[in-house]
């Protein structure tokens, strides 16, 4: 809840597409001119924390961040008090009335997994070159975790920041983490003279912002560029383990309640793994509704008894997670909890700084036979013999009952995820007719499976038409026929569809003759990399594409010439092509080997060599037709 939490470790983008760069003070809506934060921790880990800013409005943008202040906080563990709030403009102060601030529970999908209160507050006078105070209280009484302390600290990021301060008094040892790239931090950690509280002060010694101005659309900014300090209370996972352990065991041995009881009696008579796990979390979704729980996993690591998931159905991930192991293990299954950050595009950490990286619960399950599967019953599909790409190829914490561990989730196979297509060229007078073939497999088709539960034929046909066309819509006029299934599978299998159109912007005209576009889609992004880019590049999750192309009654002059290969760490390319029978026949073969390129393996030139080698053989590539 308190203002520094609001700016992330990792921020993750959705902009334009532009060359990013680091902000500077004329780039910011914000100029922070000074920002307090004061701890006081107490040997019973509870805690007050008194947070003061100033800030000055030095674009439109900030005006609407001010025009009326929101925050957040936990209603069951946390008191908030406004002590100050005023706005000061051409030398006049203009105070906050008490009656311009409002406090109030929100609206929740189920108080029982979380209960929100909203302070808002309207300031008067907003507008650029304002400057605005603010100063409250924050009290923790009712602690997450027992016997656990944790804050962190990101700088410069939400505007430009002259000075931010830290200070910390607490009763019990706290241990720092930090990542200070520019040297812009100040840290000092000492005894008080009686010893028994220990002071930490956290400094930025010059002005500084962390923000980026037009990042690309995909990635996440490289953590070895932002400026951060956590504090917290531990020091090794394992005595997180102590504090769970005991309430985990409480809720994993309880007698299943009647409606999960129906669920292992159905699970117990299927015949193998894979189709007992995927029976479990089907019928699981059917009899509990997911309320996604959007705070992070340090908030609350704690499920409800099973019988009051039961009574409400309706569940968080750790409600899911919980009710799926006790069936489980009821079955003979080894079942360890998971603590992961869920999402295609994720931080790495090599090194962990307790619970700040996880904010998704899920299981690691071991069969009879010593088979792992990755599980998160969350997912409203079901792939119990194969990797989500939102959780595959990370490090996790995995509590087991003796020990946590941190380990790493296992890289999609990218033959497991295939798309093999067949695409056929019809060239007319000014339109191409396209038949479009397609079977996905694994990992490749299992955000379509499911589908049908949520939408009409027509507009199935709609978004699979609009999937093949550069996602945009094929006009009635145009479509010809289309093949597709139900959709309506909820376990992960191979979808295959047939569609038939007529697209009008494949033909181009140039000084040589009329030429056909090809288009790969796939790898239009690398065109946006850019060397001093600031994120690691989030290509795609490791996938292969077998594609056929047959342009119809023509036999394209020095087609061999089109011939190409190249593999490297990321992706591997294959392409040849012939004429048989007066079609032009092209079979390219592309596998995505990683999910990320990294930016410092974009500054490389094997990496300038691969995207070039992309743009002119692929991107840029037309094919004379007459």
């Amino acid at each position: 809840m308190v203002r520094v939490f609001i700016y992330c470790l990792i921020l993750i983008l959705s902009t334009i597409t532009l060359h990013a760069r680091w902000a500077t003070l004329e780039d910011s809506s914000i100029k922070t001119m000074y920002e307090n934060v004061n701890i006081n921790v107490n040997k019973d880990y509870t805690h007050e924390t008194t947070i003061e800013f100033l800030d000055e409005i030095l674009k439109e943008q900030g005006r609407r961040g001010f025009s009326k202040f929101i925050f957040e906080y936990d209603l069951k563990r946390e008191k908030v008090e406004i002590l100050e709030a005023y706005t000061i403009f051409e030398g006049k102060k203009y105070v906050v009335k008490k009656s311009e601030i409002e406090d109030k529970p929100l609206a929740s999908e189920a108080s029982a997994i979380a209960e929100y209160g909203q302070i808002s507050i309207a300031f008067p006078k907003i507008v650029v070159g304002a400057k605005v105070y603010l100063r409250y209280k924050v009290i923790v009484n009712n602690l997450a975790i027992p016997d656990y302390f944790s804050n962190f600290f990101s700088f410069g990021k939400g505007g430009y920041f002259e000075k931010f301060n830290v200070a910390i008094n607490s009763e019990i040892p706290l241990y720092i983490y930090k990542n200070d790239p520019y040297e812009v931090l100040e840290i000092k950690k000492k005894n008080q003279e009686n010893k028994s509280v220990e002071s930490i002060t956290i400094n930025q010694i010059r002005p500084f912002t962390n923000d980026l101005i037009d990042e690309p659309s995909s990635g996440a900014i490289n953590k070895k560029h932002l400026t951060w300090v956590a504090v917290t209370s531990e020091k090794s996972w394992q005595g997180f383990h102590k504090k769970f352990i005991d309430n985990y065991s409480k809720v994993i041995n309880q007698k299943l309640p009647n409606v999960f009881e129906k669920i292992y009696e159905g699970a117990k008579n299927k015949k193998n793994e894979i189709d007992q796990i995927n029976y479990i979390t089907l019928n699981l979704s059917d009899s509990i509704q997911y309320l996604m729980d959007k705070r992070s996993i340090s908030v609350n690591v704690f499920p409800r008894d099973l019988n009051e998931v039961a009574r409400t159905q309706y569940g968080d991930c750790k409600d899911f997670s919980f009710s799926t192991v006790a069936i489980l293990k009821k079955l003979g299954y080894k079942v360890d909890i998971v603590l992961v950050y869920r999402g295609e595009i994720y931080p790495e950490f090599k090194a962990p700084i307790p619970f700040w990286v996880f904010n998704h619960m899920m299981l690691k399950v071991q069969g009879k036979n010593g088979n792992v599967y990755w599980l998160d019953p969350t997912n409203f599909q079901s792939m119990a013999g194969e990797l989500f790409p939102d959780i595959a190829d990370r490090m996790v914490l995995v509590i087991s009952d003796k020990v946590a561990k941190y380990e790493k989730i296992p890289s999609i196979n990218p033959k497991n995820s295939v798309n093999n297509i067949i695409k056929e060229y019809y060239i007319e007078d000014d339109k191409v007719r396209l038949s479009f073939d397609a079977k996905l497999s694994g990992q490749s088709s299992w955000n379509l499976n499911g589908l049908g539960k949520f939408y009409s034929k027509q507009r199935l046909e709609d978004l699979l038409f609009m999937s093949v066309n550069d996602n945009k819509f094929v006009n009635y006029e145009d479509k010809i026929s289309s093949t597709i299934p139900t959709l309506d599978s909820r376990i992960v299998q191979d979808v295959k569809f047939k569609l038939e159109y007529r697209a009008d912007d494949l033909l181009l005209n140039t000084n040589l003759g009329k030429a056909l576009k090809l288009k790969y889609k796939p790898l239009y992004f690398f065109n946006d990399i850019a060397e001093d880019d600031k994120i690691d590049f989030y290509i795609d999750m490791p996938i292969f594409y077998d594609v056929k192309t047959v342009i119809k009654s023509h036999c394209i002059k020095n087609i061999k010439s089109i011939d190409f290969n190249i593999d490297t760490t990321w992706i591997k390319l294959d392409r040849s092509a012939k004429c048989v029978n007066n079609n032009t026949v092209i079979s390219d073969k592309i596998a995505f080997k990683k999910s990320f390129i990294k930016n410092e393996e974009a500054k490389t030139q094997k990496f300038k060599n691969l995207k070039k080698a992309i743009i002119d053989n692929y991107i840029n590539m037309a094919l004379i037709i007459s």
